[in-house]
């Protein structure tokens, strides 16, 4: 566990955030494997993008997760190995394909999805609800922030 730096609060923050964010890659990794057990983070980073929408262009897909193409590619390709996302053609652009997940890989993901909501709401079971919201509220501004940064 990381101490936090004495009496800087943007480097207590910091830390927090370093926690939670190693904290949240191994849940992601847990729920990946719930979902299926050759299932890879980035797979089911990529299925929760698909969840979203119907289906997705790839090239959305790759402006989302800022990855290579050829990235990209391997990622579906190991998906459709596993029966949970199917290419399509783009009716509006012939060159174009679209991305979907397949009826077993909407259903494994869902379950998976209720089954993290539980665990969710057993963590936070003794939170007032006003302090979840709070929270929740903080995280928003947090996550806005972060995406546009003052220059």
């Amino acid at each position: 566990m990381e101490a936090h730096s004495g009496d800087d609060p943007i480097e207590a923050l910091r830390q927090e955030f370093i926690r939670l964010w190693r904290r949240t890659r191994a849940d992601m990794r847990h729920s990946a494997r719930e979902v299926h057990p050759r299932l890879e983070l980035s797979g089911y980073q990529l299925m929760a993008i698909l969840r979203a929408s119907e289906a997705v262009p790839t090239a959305e897909l790759l402006a989302e997760l800022g990855v290579e193409k050829s990235t990209l590619s391997r990622q579906i390709a190991a998906l459709e190995r596993l029966g949970l996302v199917e290419r399509m053609a783009d009716p509006r652009d012939s060159r174009a394909r679209l991305v979907t997940l397949t009826s077993e890989g909407l259903r494994l993901f869902d379950r998976q999805r209720e089954r993290n909501a539980e665990r969710w709401r057993a963590r936070f079971a003794n939170w007032p609800v006003d302090d979840i919201e709070h929270l929740t509220e903080l995280l928003s501004r947090s996550v806005r922030d972060a995406s546009h940064p003052e220059e």
